[in-house]
């Protein structure tokens, strides 16, 4: 009995302690509650064409869901691998009114030998199914994604390694899908044969579809990878008809594993190089500005409209360039074309602050604040901030007024 009784007694011991320390080091190492980071939504197609479910991940531009604005798209193929920071390099340079606001769709790609290649290779299983996969985009995957997001007809084509292969592929065998292609160190030695034998005669074939191509290699990389894109370089430079324009760039201090942020985030850039517009086009006042978007739009396939977004970029430049009256006039007109936006009126205000028309800046920054307490914005808090410095600014005139009045009457 004493045995069992001290057995019992031990056993207790041990499940107490055994609880006591599973408290103290879930304690230590409990996590505060947080709110989701939410880069994305994730959807499932059932494709008839490939019989079998795929998965797309979809970005959607700052802002989207409070305007009626339609936007390009980018389709990243790969995706569960190239998505967070090719989303990330987006939202950066269209922040900076280096490229348009973008829809970002990933595509994920579960046998990228099978998607990637258009016919079969001896040493990749299930290979050469690009052209299936291709239809699958086409006819499955562009009206779904047209169905439920607002979209401008111009589209990108975005690949690395095998992605960029098919990138190039499609970009000379289905130019009309994509208005650009970028292609990260494309692994064209896989389909050698059909660059030396058939690109030639494919480039011929679509003479008048306007379309761009950059593409990039590495010094580092393998000489197989680097005479294939050298080849296909000169073939480019031989036969590419004048509606494609193609940028070829060899990063000298990269290999292929190392230049996926750079040929990613250059070819965005390239593509899009003539989105900023001018400083010395933009002084020249707000119907300057509408004009060289218009003559843009035709560049670009389709219609660039005016936003507040690239209006707040230009005036911004502007702005850190002490050219505060011409962003003043053209931040005049805007809030008269964009009543809503918040962010017009505060540039509007500061502006005026710059130029120590302090009421006129009180007025803007009211109205800013305002609009922004009704639509909930994100920088509601700063727009109050300017409101009250520039309200104890004018005070601190006034009473600085009255006491010098005061000095002169005694």
């Amino acid at each position: 009995m004493e045995n069992t009784a001290s057995l019992v007694t031990k056993l207790l011991h041990s499940i107490i302690f055994i609880l006591i320390s599973t408290f103290y080091c879930n304690t230590l190492t409990a996590q505060p509650n947080g709110e989701g980071f939410v880069v994305g939504k994730t959807y499932r197609i059932q494709s008839k064409i490939l019989n079998e479910e795929r998965r797309i991940y979809v970005y959607l531009p700052a802002g989207y869901n409070q305007s009626e604005a339609k936007y390009p798209v980018a389709y990243l193929v790969d995706g569960s691998a190239h998505f967070h920071y090719t989303t990330g390099m987006v939202r950066a340079l269209a922040s900076a009114n280096k490229i348009p606001q973008m829809i970002v769709i990933g595509i994920l790609n579960m046998d990228r030998y099978s998607d990637f290649t258009p016919y079969p290779i001896s040493y990749f299983p299930n290979s050469g199914n690009s052209e299936k996969f291709t239809r699958f985009i086409k006819e499955e995957l562009f009206p779904f994604v047209e169905k439920y997001y607002r979209t401008e007809s111009h589209r990108v084509l975005i690949g690395y390694s095998l992605g960029g292969l098919y990138s190039i592929y499609t970009s000379i065998y289905h130019p009309e899908l994509f208005n650009s292609y970028i292609a990260g160190s494309p692994a064209l030695l896989h389909i050698d044969s059909l660059i030396t034998v058939s690109f030639s005669e494919r480039l011929k074939l679509y003479p008048s579809v306007p379309r761009s191509l950059f593409f990039t290699i590495g010094g580092r990389e393998s000489d197989a990878i680097k005479e294939c894109t050298y080849r296909f370089r000169d073939i480019l430079t031989a036969n590419a008809p004048g509606t494609l324009k193609w940028t070829f760039n060899f990063m000298e201090k990269e290999d292929h594993s190392t230049q996926i942020f750079s040929s990613f985030y250059d070819g965005l850039a390239k593509i899009y190089a003539d989105w900023e517009i001018p400083i010395d086009i933009a002084d020249k006042g707000f119907e300057a500005i509408k004009d060289y978007y218009k003559n843009l739009s035709k560049v670009y396939g389709y219609d660039i409209s005016l936003s507040a977004n690239l209006i707040n970029s230009v005036v911004k430049n502007l702005i850190n360039l002490k050219n505060y009256e011409s962003a003043i006039n053209i931040l005049s007109e805007a809030v008269v074309l964009f009543p809503n936006s918040p962010s017009l009126q505060n540039n509007l205000g500061v502006a005026y602050e710059k130029t120590n028309q302090l009421d006129l800046a009180k007025d803007s920054y009211d109205k800013a604040s305002l609009l922004a307490g009704k639509n909930k914005d994100p920088y509601y808090d700063i727009y109050i901030e300017n409101l009250n410095n520039i309200l104890t600014l004018i005070n601190n005139k006034g009473i600085r007024k009255n006491y010098e009045a005061q000095i002169l009457e005694d």
